[in-house]
C-alpha cells in the first residue's frame, strides 16, 4: 500500500481514564464508535488504539478525512452526543484528553502494507521554536535510509511545531530497527517527546 493511500488529514483524540476505570471509558467509546460499523455510516472511518504499559488507560482515536465534508457525517452518526457522554457520565472515569488535527507528511513517511497493525509506537515530538527545518531534515534523511514503517503527522491547528510519528509493527523484533534510528530525531531540536505503546482495539475501529 502506497502513500496516496492514505488520508492526507486526520483528527487524533487521546482519552486518558482514571486508574481503574478503563473499562468504562472502553464502554462509552463503543457507543461512540459503534453506529459507525452500521451501513449508513460505513464511509465514516476511525483507528482506536489502547495503551498497554503503565498505570493509566490510554485510548487514542484517529479519523482519517481527505476533505473537512468528511466529518460531516460524525455528528450524522451522534457524534456529539456521545462527546457529551464522555464528557458528562463519563467525568469521573477520564482523567483528561485532547485532540489535534493532522496532516500526513508523505516526504518523511513510509507507510506499512495492509491493514491496521495489531500494535503501534506513538509518539509526540514538541519542538523548540524555530527547529521544524531541523527537525523535518532529519526525518527525510531516514526516510531514505528505507527504515521501518512510520507515518509522520504534523499539526496544522494550534501550535506548528509539533510533529505526530505513528510506528506500527506486528512482532517486537520489528522495533530493533526503528531503535537503532530514533535517536535521530532527538537533539538540540526538542522541548519534550511522549512516547507511548498501544495495541489495536477491533471493536472499537472502523478502519478505512
Amino acid at each position: 500500500m502506497g502513500i496516496t493511500n492514505y488520508c492526507p488529514y486526520g483528527v487524533s483524540i487521546n482519552y486518558r481514564a482514571r486508574p481503574g476505570h478503563g473499562n468504562k471509558i472502553e464502554g462509552l467509546l463503543n457507543d461512540a464508535f459503534g453506529a459507525l460499523k452500521s451501513s449508513r455510516y460505513k464511509d465514516f472511518h476511525v483507528v482506536t488504539y489502547r495503551n498497554w504499559a503503565g498505570p493509566v488507560s490510554y485510548y487514542h482515536a484517529f479519523i482519517p478525512f481527505a476533505k473537512f465534508a468528511d466529518l460531516d457525517a460524525w455528528p450524522a452518526a451522534g457524534g456529539g452526543e456521545h462527546e457529551s457522554a464522555l464528557q458528562n457520565s463519563g467525568a469521573a472515569a477520564v482523567l483528561g484528553s485532547d485532540s489535534a488535527f493532522l496532516e500526513l507528511i508523505p516526504e518523511l513517511s513510509n507507510p506499512p502494507a495492509g491493514g491496521p497493525a495489531p500494535y503501534v509506537v506513538a509518539l509526540t515530538y514538541r519542538l523548540k521554536p524555530g527547529a521544524a527545518d531541523d527537525f523535518e531534515a532529519a526525518g527525510k534523511t531516514l526516510r531514505a535510509k528505507g527504515g521501518p514503517s512510520a507515518l509522520v503527522y504534523r499539526s496544522f491547528a494550534g501550535t506548528t511545531d509539533a510533529y505526530y510519528v505513528a510506528v506500527p509493527f506486528n512482532k517486537f523484533a520489528d522495533l530493533d530497527a526503528w531503535q537503532s534510528d530514533a535517536g535521530a530525531l532527538g537533539g538540540d531540536v526538542l522541548e519534550d517527546v511522549e512516547v507511548s505503546f498501544a495495541e489495536y482495539v477491533p471493536a472499537l475501529s472502523n478502519p478505512v
